[in-house]
């Protein structure tokens, strides 16, 4: 059944947005994982998150933001 949904949405859905990166937590980071397939779109903030009391996490952005901004997976634009 998984397999099932993550082949839905991955077909459902060319491109993904996220707005306020910053404050995904790690259940949010699991499905983006699962249906995107490089075709996401996070902005965020670093400075900005507030959300930790929902279980947010910071890291989260900012490994991936380090990540990008060595050529490793993505593109990030400041």
């Amino acid at each position: 059944r998984q397999e099932e949904a993550n082949l839905y949405y991955r077909e459902r859905f060319a491109e993904i947005y996220v707005d306020e990166y910053q404050d995904t937590s790690s259940i949010q980071e699991a499905i983006l994982q699962t249906i995107s397939q490089n075709n996401c779109l996070m902005v965020g903030d670093i400075k900005q998150s507030i959300y930790r009391f929902r279980h947010a996490r910071p890291q989260i952005f900012r490994q991936k933001a380090d990540r990008f901004d060595s050529n490793d997976g993505g593109q990030l634009l400041r």
